[in-house]
Parts: structure tokens; C-alpha cells; sequence
């Protein structure tokens, strides 16, 4: 299978939702997922897409013409198993080895998976890169991603010290 990439933003204990939410408001991380992400391909479950576009602000109803991406630059992909289900701005897929398998093999654009705690869990296995924000505080999270996965499969390719948060690129071993 072809590798994927994790972008996340975790705090200390590795918490990253709260009831559906991202329970920080970082404009700079934002800033920088839409930096790492650019040109790529985000792959996300279906939570993850509605808290996206709810964010946006979009008021889109579904039509004939295709509506702009949900995440401008990117191709954008949902998992749901509902058939019925149609996200705007984005194309719906059962699975993301489908995803995968459906790509050009000469299509070189990163593919990130965005979230949630399902699809992180799922794409660990076959993850060459995880770009995490460190958020330098502790939230009440009911989200977690599984940071003990890490200390086992990765090393630290690069990092990022600010104020508030930090970045850093795992690399797998």
C-alpha cells in the first residue's frame, strides 16, 4: 500500500477532541495544517468533515454544479459507510485503502489522514510520517491519539519550538 501521512494536534497527554471539538482555539496551528497539507490529499471520517465545515462557515446545499473544495488546494475524501451521505466539497469513500488503490501510481501528492481517532488508528500501521502539534497544555479530552505506538515505531525526523505549541515530524524506523 502506498504510505500515508498523520496530521495532528494533540495536547500533553496526547488528547486532541472534547465532545466532537477541538478543545483549543490556535489560529497559528491552523495556519500551519494548511501549510503542511497544501497540494495534497486529506482523507477524514465523517465527524471530522462536518466539524470542517461547520468551521468553514459554508452554507452550501447540494446541486448539480460542483461545489468548491471543503479545504481550498486539496482533494478532499470522507469515510461513511451511509450511502446516502454526500458531503460538499468533498468525495465520499467506504474505506481508505479504496482511496489508495484509486489513485494514479504516478500521483506524488502527499496523503494526510486529518482525523478522527478511528482513522489514525487505522492508517498507524502503514504511516510513514505523523506531523503533531504539541499543544504545551493539558485539555479534558475524550479523543486521544495513541502516543505509545509512537515511542515504539518512530523517531524524531525534525521539530519546531513556539510559545505555545510545538511541531514535530515522526519519521518511522
Amino acid at each position: 500500500m502506498r504510505p500515508v501521512s498523520i496530521i495532528v494536534a494533540v495536547d500533553y497527554n496526547g488528547g486532541f477532541g472534547y465532545k466532537g471539538k477541538i478543545p483549543w482555539k490556535l489560529p497559528e496551528d491552523l495556519k500551519h495544517f494548511k501549510e503542511v497539507t497544501d497540494g495534497g490529499i486529506c482523507i477524514m471520517g465523517r465527524r471530522t468533515y462536518e466539524d470542517i465545515y461547520k468551521m468553514s462557515g459554508r452554507k452550501d446545499e447540494p446541486t448539480d454544479v460542483k461545489p468548491a473544495p471543503l479545504l481550498p488546494n486539496r482533494e478532499c475524501y470522507v469515510l461513511s459507510r451511509n450511502e446516502d451521505f454526500e458531503p460538499i466539497g468533498a468525495t465520499r469513500a467506504k474505506g481508505i485503502r479504496p482511496i489508495i488503490d484509486f489513485l494514479n501510481d504516478d500521483d506524488r501528492r502527499e496523503i494526510f489522514i486529518i482525523g478522527g481517532e478511528k482513522l489514525f488508528i487505522e492508517a498507524l500501521p502503514w504511516t510513514d510520517k505523523i506531523y503533531m502539534t504539541v499543544v504545551k497544555k493539558r485539555y479534558k479530552c475524550d479523543r486521544v491519539f495513541p502516543i505509545k505506538y509512537l515511542s515504539k515505531n518512530y523517531k524524531i525526523d525534525s521539530g519546531e519550538e513556539l510559545k505555545k505549541m510545538n511541531y514535530v515530524k515522526y519519521i518511522r524506523v
